[in-house]
């Protein structure tokens, strides 16, 4: 899911030891990275750029009786993993049999808000099927993510090429804010900062205790569950980026953008979110009879495109891949004239426009002046 200027793949954010990619990007939050070549010759580029795998914002880890949740290892049953395009949310549930013969029931939803796109926000709902007890929990920030396609990964799907693990975030300042948890953290080379910040709220009374290390912030607290009764707790994320060389500029910024957000609350959120997903339905959606799967396909292609990019921000465009994955580096080259502008033009004029703007000399002269700010 995405909302323009934020995405997240569909990961599993308890944590997941087997073969992934988990995947959290900003459109136009790039690295420099260098280009090499066999050879090199006269015109040959040797330094570009990438759109980084950067903050998990979604981390969480659960323990029941001392065993961590870890789909690779851990036994479950009933898995779902449903995207509601109409609503823009990802759902996914499951019955995890813990080693001691417990069963819980384990829900989590997600969305990147497309009226407030600075915002992220997590539901997390446990039901003890057959127990009564406590359930663990750990939810943070984390910035030891992984830039994959860079340790050479194999589209093909074989998996990482070198096992080598690249990672580009120096960490520059992190911790409590105003009942919230914060960090902060700039890109090795290209000079990119991201402020990110969330408040935790359970519906029991909650004691937290933090935990920190080089480039993680987050809490862990003990949840009461009783036998066929839900305990949910929701996670209400701010994040922020800019090209500066300026911390605290960035660091007020995010702790405004906090501030400003701390009394929203999650069903509040989706209530505004899937508002944005009706009207945008209204006007994108066509019918085609007789062919459901197309139909489908038809839909699921219009809302990545849309979601990647809606012309909110005439300094971002709509990335050629989307905001779901490594591929093609987060750049934007032709594609976006041949696919995105041609389906705006219909949808939304206004959008259109900036995707042309975006390309005019004038436009790019701004944008290679000036700060993102």
């Amino acid at each position: 899911v995405a909302n323009e200027f934020m995405g997240v793949r569909g990961y599993f954010e308890e944590g997941y030891s087997g073969d992934h990619l988990l995947g959290s990007y900003f459109n136009h939050l790039y690295e420099t990275m260098d280009i090499r070549h066999d050879q090199i010759f006269k015109g040959f580029v040797t330094q570009g750029a990438a759109m980084l795998n950067a903050v998990d914002w979604l981390y969480t880890r659960l323990w029941v009786d001392g065993e961590q949740l870890d789909l690779a290892k851990s036994a479950y049953s009933d898995f779902t993993r449903r995207l509601d395009m109409r609503r823009g949310v990802l759902n996914r549930e499951f019955v995890w049999q813990t080693a001691t013969g417990r069963h819980l029931k384990v829900s989590f939803v997600r969305f990147t808000d497309m009226q407030s796109t600075r915002l992220g926000c997590q539901r997390i709902v446990l039901e003890p099927l057959d127990f009564s007890g406590t359930v663990e929990v750990r939810v943070g920030l984390d910035f030891n993510t992984h830039y994959e396609i860079g340790a050479g990964w194999d589209q093909r799907g074989s998996g990482s090429q070198t096992g080598e693990i690249i990672n580009f975030w120096n960490c520059l300042r992190k911790g409590p804010v105003d009942g919230g948890w914060a960090i902060q953290a700039k890109t090795l080379r290209s000079g990119h900062q991201l402020f990110s910040g969330f408040y935790v709220r359970a519906d029991q009374p909650i004691q937290t205790s933090l935990v920190e290390d080089a480039k993680f912030i987050g809490v862990d607290f003990a949840l009461n569950v009783k036998q066929g009764l839900t305990t949910t707790v929701d996670r209400i994320a701010v994040n922020d980026w800019a090209r500066t060389p300026d911390i605290d500029l960035l660091w007020g910024r995010g702790i405004e953008l906090m501030r400003r957000h701390a009394g929203a609350t999650f069903d509040g959120l989706m209530d505004e979110h899937t508002a944005f997903w009706a009207k945008v339905w209204n006007v994108l959606d066509i019918e085609i009879e007789g062919d459901p799967s197309v139909l489908q396909g038809l839909r699921f292609s219009s809302f990545q495109t849309y979601q990647s990019y809606h012309g909110e921000d005439p300094d971002l465009n709509a990335l050629c891949k989307g905001m779901t994955g490594e591929v093609y580096f987060g750049w934007v080259f032709w594609d976006s004239e041949i696919y995105t502008h041609r389906m705006m033009m219909f949808i939304d004029p206004a959008a259109a426009r900036n995707l042309l703007l975006y390309r005019s000399e004038e436009h790019t002269s701004e944008l290679q002046s000036r700060q993102y700010l």
